[in-house]
């Protein structure tokens, strides 16, 4: 299985063939999904926007994601986001646009730091 991102969605595709298997989810900010991470530690998909939570089933495969947080936070939605890192833990996430970079701590769901710029440092 292979996920793909589209405008406003993410898809899981079958390898074998090419097909769709499942919409897997939508978000609201029709504008395209750039990025995203993944954390095997904590079963966490992060995209530009939102963190879920993916829990695994006995038969080895993933249940639904489940909603956790939005980490769009108050960047302007205009704004790309231009990186994502995740450490190693999974617990804190690094969000970068152009104009900012936010830390986030996805044990206690908040923006812990948050560092703005005129322009970005070279």
């Amino acid at each position: 299985m292979v996920l793909h991102w589209q405008v406003g969605s993410v898809w899981l595709y079958r390898t074998s063939d090419g097909r769709p298997q499942r919409l897997r989810y939508r978000h609201g900010y029709h504008i395209s999904v750039t990025h995203m991470v993944w954390g095997n530690r904590a079963n966490l998909l992060i995209n530009i926007f939102l963190v879920f939570s993916i829990d695994r089933t006995a038969d080895g495969g993933f249940g639904e994601p489940i909603e956790r947080m939005d980490v769009r936070g108050d960047i302007h939605h205009t704004v790309p986001i231009s990186q994502l890192l995740l450490n190693r833990a999974n617990n804190l996430l690094l969000v970068s646009t152009a104009e900012s970079d936010a830390v986030w701590d996805l044990t206690r769901n908040a923006r812990i730091s948050m560092i703005r710029f005129g322009s970005r440092p070279q």
